[in-house]
């Protein structure tokens, strides 16, 4: 299913609904995902989500959260 999100600068993203992969770049997102049994489609995470590290597979560190880039 394809949906529509609009951002506070009215930029529009369409995107597959349910996520297929999700980058996470905020510790307390990440658990929340966990929460909502999304822990096989996270496929990034940043180097603060310590509790979630262990939990997740295969994933890339995507820096912190205010210098997003690869590890």
């Amino acid at each position: 299913m394809l949906k529509k999100a609009e951002d506070r600068l009215a930029r529009v993203l369409e995107y597959q609904y349910p996520p297929k992969k999700i980058v996470s770049i905020c510790p307390g997102i990440t658990e929340t995902l966990f929460a909502l049994q999304l822990e096989n489609e996270i496929i990034g995470i940043t180097r603060y989500c310590i509790l979630a590290v262990d939990k997740v597979k295969a994933v890339t560190k995507v820096g912190g959260t205010k210098q997003i880039k690869e590890d």
